[in-house]
């Protein structure tokens, strides 16, 4: 089974990516309670979030695959 080394390398980067995602869906529920309303996306949150986790840490080759 050549699938389940692939699927394996995927896991790292895609957990990556979905701990992102929970962060940014966290962040506009907070703003929208603290405001009323949500004036960022969670797509642009996601985005600024992943912008600062990529000047704070550059993820190694392990990462890339499931990125």
């Amino acid at each position: 089974m050549r699938v389940l080394p692939f699927v394996l390398r995927l896991i790292p980067g895609v957990l990556l990516c979905i701990c992102v995602t929970l962060i940014a869906i966290g962040l506009k529920i907070a703003e929208y309670r603290l405001s009323g309303q949500a004036y960022l996306e969670g797509v642009v949150l996601a985005i600024l979030l992943d912008a600062a986790i990529r000047t704070l840490w550059i993820p190694g080759a392990r990462w890339f695959p499931g990125i």
